[in-house]
């Protein structure tokens, strides 16, 4: 295993450092490029795919011959007003009078073909069966609007359902079903939340990068690739088939990416601001280390959304492109506009009293590592134990998305606090539960003598157990096609209406077109849903095969391990499964679905898809950017004497190039005290080494005096955990982002926004607090070649051999003192001694003055710092 990074290379800083320069010119370049975006997308309109049926199925057959049956061909939206007697029945006279104005209100509504009240003789007809209950309390008035139960009209369904609902009163309940209800209802938006989360994402910024200027640029950056992402979407839709998932699912992974990669890309020219770097050099080194770990992410979301569009899976192809778009879109902008954002804001990248601080002092105020050292820490220490538990946890919340029960979830499942799920429960209790849900049967007779009597078909379908009532709904006889409407007993997802469908479709329905030419087609949602969920699961498998096999072959291409390309491939995998995982658990559990204030039933497979899409496009690039950074401080320390990183203090864990200098300093200061420690650390000597040593000692250690005893496994990995620090909170912040923004998504009253938000959220957790907080870093401790015992550290350098026999002498000479034993001569003093300190010179060290100079500071500001390139001895 080599387990070498190859991200930093002169082509991504090259172009970044040519973006930082000429930075007007790229951000006027995207400017103009997203206007004419914008303009032509404006100008054509998108054409999203509406149908959701899944071609071939028999479901989709039927829908096809509906469309040929009704006029205008294609299903109309009809609406129902489920209308309930608070008090006696419908008949009252108070009663049926505002039944009578509302069907008159209705009617004259832009967009209302028709309103066929309870008491005309033309409702039972629409709706399938008598429009009022047997106890004369419910009743149901039927409007049909013009445009398609598919893809139903909005504003008018709004306007319709205001209108009715104006005459809910203390004597006649008002609810409202039907097409255009239920996409009103799911797509209801209650902004409190929303607001909220934005709020605490600002603030949560704000803390985190301590700049203003850092947020804007962070913001800016999401909201340009979030555009272009749209933008592209559209374009695509001209001449792929897309369906109207598409864009949703574009902004989700294109805003969440692109923010993250910017927060990690700001964090990184903030720490190369704070060492004394300019502004576009601090923007070439960000961009190169950082930066192109997400673009490369991104654009493996584009590869493997290619492949799994090109293999032409159901559900996930419409979407795939969408998606691979928001990748690309997001790559792009990271590696030109990104840097460009950063050289406009130069020092406004830091605070007010970090920049004065830096001009004044020649370097960063110091930050405190804090939790996210400590949790460093905890993952070095144990980092078996570490992997062993997280990836038990990914493994257990996978485990329930093999008994996910996908469906359609009808309005019954929904919050009682929307108008669909009373209307629902109202027609269940005063009718059937199936009235919510009717089969359509469509027949296709033929020209040949054989061909079966429709009469035939509705005789036996109507003899089927766990069927109301079948009749036609619509026939035309030239065509030889007909439509047959079935009310089944039990509701759209419960299994008994399975159960009918398979039998009407395995026993009934062949028996009855037997030796004829006629085919029959069964469709409605029952069958919808059910031909979903059996093409759906076979395309689930293909797409994880593509997600492993893509992450995996990138990641051996970028981090040049095979191990460490494996892990990063099968947890990608291990956190999809597991955001489906916790659908299975939260929406398929009674006590969990009714404390979310709804009803237990099967997830749908359109939502299923834009979970495990968004999930799978907002892990690679920040998951390559955690690697890349921890696998660095190694890189670079890979030739040095492994005892550089093992004698850096803890205190300056995660505070980047800050931590060093500190280091440096406080060395300084301690050797120019005099001769008062050395006298001490003598005496210290004559009783063997002590486990701690000073500031100047490691510092003499660095710069080629003996080192000291180390600790082999501290050495190994303390470059990894102090990247783990450094990164580790800003890799936090950009999930809690997308967190609180998912959860807002997850507090919408639909339980559509629910399943989404739910999922999204869930996703963003275990990506945030399993997947980057625990199990990479720890996989990352476990398979790097400089471990105890491999091979690459038993063929250390010189400087590491010889710290390991200083080890070995300072632990013996410990032993002999705690015995009572005295080196016998000052060879053997010398000899334990030296291995834990540098010779100390006879003559006292003079103390060193730095001069003042005026040379120009790290903001491109004249200085009065010391000059520490310069150090001049002062005369006693």
């Amino acid at each position: 295993m080599r387990g070498k990074s190859d991200l930093a290379g002169g082509g991504i800083g090259a172009l970044a450092a040519m973006c930082a320069r000429h930075r007007w010119i790229v951000v006027a370049l995207w400017a103009a490029g997203l206007a004419t975006l914008l303009v032509f997308v404006r100008d054509s309109g998108a054409r999203f795919n509406t149908d959701v049926a899944v071609p071939g199925t028999d479901s989709a057959r039927a829908m096809d011959l509906v469309g040929e049956v009704v006029p205008g061909g294609g299903l109309p939206d009809t609406e129902s007003i489920v209308l309930h007697a608070r008090r006696g029945t419908v008949d009252d006279p108070l009663v049926r009078e505002q039944i009578a104005a509302m069907a008159a209100e209705l009617g004259k509504l832009p967009k209302v073909g028709g309103v066929i009240d309870p008491f005309n003789p033309a409702g039972a007809v629409v709706l399938g069966v008598e429009p009022i209950s047997a106890n004369r309390r419910t009743a149901v008035t039927s409007v049909i609007m013009k445009g398609s139960a598919l893809n139903p009209d909005r504003a008018a369904a709004r306007r319709l359902i205001d209108t009715a609902r104006a005459y809910d009163g203390p004597d006649l309940q008002v609810e409202a079903a039907g097409p255009g209800a239920t996409a009103l209802s799911a797509t209801t938006i209650s902004p409190r939340p929303i607001i909220i989360a934005l709020a605490a994402a600002l603030l949560l910024l704000g803390v985190t990068l301590r700049s203003r200027g850092a947020v804007a640029v962070c913001a800016a950056t999401s909201a340009v690739a979030t555009v272009a992402a749209l933008g592209a979407i559209v374009l695509i839709s001209h001449t792929i088939t897309t369906t109207a998932f598409a864009p949703l699912l574009a902004a989700v992974v294109a805003a969440g990416t692109s923010l993250g990669g910017a927060v990690v890309v700001v964090h990184r020219a903030q720490s190369a601001l704070r060492e004394g770097v300019g502004p576009v050099e601090a923007a070439a080194q960000a961009t190169a280390r950082a930066g192109s770990a997400v673009a490369y992410g991104g654009f493996c979301v584009t590869l493997a959304m290619d492949g799994v569009a090109l293999l032409g899976l159901s559900f996930f192809d419409g979407v795939a492109l969408g998606t691979a778009a928001a990748g690309a879109a997001t790559g792009l902008v990271i590696l030109t506009l990104l840097p460009a954002l950063l050289g406009l804001s130069g020092p406004r990248l830091l605070g007010w009293t970090e920049r004065q601080h830096l001009t004044t002092s020649g370097r960063g105020l110091p930050h405190r590592p804090g939790l996210r050292a400590w949790w460093a820490r905890q993952v070095d220490r144990r980092p078996a134990a570490m992997a062993l538990a997280a990836g038990l946890g990914l493994v257990l919340l996978a485990v329930p998305a093999v008994t996910l029960d996908l469906g359609g979830a009808d309005d019954g499942a929904e919050s009682t606090s929307l108008s669909t799920r009373r209307a629902y429960d109202l027609l269940s209790t005063d009718f059937f539960p199936g009235l919510n849900g009717p089969m359509l049967v469509a027949v296709e007779r033929g020209d040949g003598p054989s061909a079966v009597p429709v009469a035939d078909v509705v005789s036996a379908i109507a003899k089927t157990p766990g069927v109301v009532k079948a009749a036609v709904n619509l026939e035309k006889a030239d065509a030889g096609l007909a439509v047959i409407r079935i009310a089944p007993r039990e509701g759209p997802r419960s299994p008994a209406a399975v159960d009918l469908l398979h039998r009407l479709r395995d026993d009934v329905i062949p028996r009855a077109v037997a030796g004829t030419g006629s085919r029959v087609y069964i469709g409605g949602s029952t069958a919808l849903f059910v031909d979903m969920a059996a093409d759906f699961r076979g395309a689930t498998t293909l797409f994880l095969l593509v997600i492993l096999l893509v992450v995996g072959v990138l990641g051996l291409l970028i981090l040049r391990s095979v191990e460490i390309a494996a892990a990063l491939a099968v947890t990608s995998v291990l956190a999809v499964l597991a955001a489906a995982g916790v659908l299975a658990i939260l929406f398929q559990t009674d006590l969990l679905t009714t404390a979310l204030g709804l009803e237990t039933g099967p997830v749908e497979p359109s939502m299923l898809v834009l979970v495990l899409v968004a999930v799978f496009g907002l892990l690679p690039g920040l998951n390559l950017s955690l690697l890349v950074r921890l696998m660095e401080p190694a890189d670079r320390a890979g030739n040095e004497p492994p005892t550089r990183d093992a004698q850096s203090t803890e205190g300056t864990e995660g505070t980047g190039g800050t931590g060093d200098t500190q280091s440096v300093e406080g060395a300084e200061s301690t050797r120019n005290t005099g001769g008062t420690r050395r006298a001490r650390r003598r005496r210290r000597a004559d009783t063997g080494p002590v486990r701690r040593r000073s500031a100047g000692s490691r510092l003499r250690g660095r710069r080629g005096g003996t080192p000291g005893p180390i600790r082999r496994h501290r050495t190994d990995t303390t470059p990894i955990r102090r990247g783990h620090a450094d990164v580790g909170h800003v890799m936090l912040t950009m999930n809690l982002v997308m967190l609180f923004l998912f959860m807002a998504i997850a507090a919408q009253p639909s339980r559509t926004m629910k399943v989404i938000g739910c999922g999204l959220a869930t996703g963003m957790a275990i990506d945030a607090f399993v997947l980057r907080a625990t199990l990479l870093p720890a996989v990352l401790h476990l398979l790097r070649p400089t471990r105890p015992g491999s091979p690459a550290r038993r063929t250390g350098s010189a400087a590491g051999n010889k710290a390991e026999d200083g080890g070995r002498a300072s632990r013996a000479g410990r032993r002999r003192a705690r015995r009572g034993h005295t080196p016998t001569s000052a060879a053997a003093c010398d000899t334990s001694s030296s291995h834990a300190y540098p010779p100390v010179s006879p003559s006292p060290q003079l103390p060193v003055r730095r001069p003042l100079s005026t040379r120009p500071g790290p903001l491109g500001i004249e200085s009065s710092a010391p000059d520490k390139r310069r150090p001049e001895v002062r005369s006693g």
